[in-house]
């Protein structure tokens, strides 16, 4: 036997509470759902567009990230002339050892600064990224103080566009240029 629509309607009426907390459970339930989405969809766009897949990036034993991991030239050495490792026109290694480290710039909105990458790069490391290219300026040469900003940085932070100064321990580095990969996280590093 079928129950009437009119009970059912009456139900949620009687019912006011319980139906109100169950629609805003199932609500936020969905929403959860949905951000949890978004966040895996936005890390695997970013991971692909800042990704190469024949690019490889080698850390010290027991290191999860480049952060904490700290290679030796003698090593980096050793490596770039195993097999496997690809070679430029002129035959050198295209291999590049970086330094990563975390600044803190200060910004209007974030008076207390805000972390960024600061990437110690040799001019291999910059024809690695295939996608990088300068928008405005120039790239900065090696043996001066002289750093290129990623596009996102710069929009960020007014005082490090072209032209602006960072002040990183002892001294002024001057910024050169401003750089743009693409939707990848370099947008938002520091070379």
């Amino acid at each position: 036997m079928a129950i009437p629509l009119t009970y059912n309607f009456r139900n949620l009426r009687e019912r006011k509470t319980q139906t109100l907390m169950t629609a805003l459970g199932l609500a936020l339930t969905v929403a959860v759902l949905l951000s949890v989405i978004a966040f895996v969809v936005g890390l695997r766009e970013t991971f692909r567009a800042s990704g190469d897949p024949l690019n490889i990036l080698v850390l010290r034993n027991g290191a999860t990230t480049e952060l904490a991991s700290y290679l030796a030239r003698s090593v980096f050495n050793d490596l770039k002339f195993k097999p496997g490792i690809a070679r430029d026109q002129s035959g050198e290694p295209m291999a590049s050892l970086e330094l990563v480290t975390v600044i803190n710039l200060e910004s209007p909105e974030h008076p207390d600064g805000m972390n960024v990458n600061f990437r110690g790069i040799t001019s291999m490391g910059v024809r690695l990224r295939r996608r990088l290219t300068i928008k405005r300026g120039r790239w900065f040469r090696s043996g001066f103080r002289e750093v290129v900003v990623g596009d996102s940085v710069a929009m960020r932070y007014p005082d490090v566009g072209l032209g602006g100064k960072i002040h990183l321990g002892r001294g002024d580095w001057e910024v050169v240029g401003i750089m743009r990969a693409g939707e990848s996280s370099i947008n938002s590093e520091i070379y």
